[in-house]
C-alpha cells in the first residue's frame, strides 16, 4: 500500500457529486494502521475516520519474516494497494449509507476488501 504519490503531508480536497470534502492520511505505526479523515469542506467540524491495517516493512522486520515464512506478502496484507481519490469516494459513498453527517465520533473500519461501521 502506498501513499499518494508526491508525498503531500496536507489536507487534500476533492468533489465528489457537487460536494467538497478534505481528506488526510496519517500513519500510526505503533498501531500499526493507517486513519483517513475525511469532512465536509464547508462543514470542516462534519468529519469521520477511516481506520485500516498497515504494517510498514521497514519497521517490522520480524513481523515481516514471519509473514514471508507463511507466503504472504506485505502487498497483500496491506490493502488497498493505494490511497487515493478512488478510494476516499468509496468511502463516502459507504459513509453516506451510514447517515455519518447526523453521528458525533462516526469511524469506519476497512478490512478485507469491506467497509464496517
Amino acid at each position: 500500500m502506498a501513499l499518494p504519490s508526491g508525498k503531500k503531508r496536507g489536507l487534500r480536497t476533492l468533489t465528489h457529486q457537487g460536494t467538497g470534502y478534505y481528506w488526510k492520511v496519517k500513519h500510526d505505526a505503533a498501531k500499526a494502521e493507517l486513519e483517513v479523515l475525511i469532512g465536509l469542506e464547508a462543514r470542516p467540524s462534519a468529519c469521520f475516520r477511516v481506520h485500516l491495517s498497515f504494517v510498514d516493512p521497514s519497521l517490522y522486520g520480524p513481523w515481516l519474516a514471519a509473514a514471508q515464512m507463511q507466503g504472504k506478502d506485505v502487498n497483500r496484507i496491506n490493502e488497498p494497494e493505494y490511497i487515493g481519490p478512488k478510494f476516499i469516494v468509496e468511502a463516502i459513498a459507504f459513509a453516506n449509507t451510514q447517515n455519518w453527517q447526523e453521528k458525533k465520533k462516526f469511524n469506519v473500519t476497512y478490512k478485507d476488501a469491506i467497509f464496517t461501521v
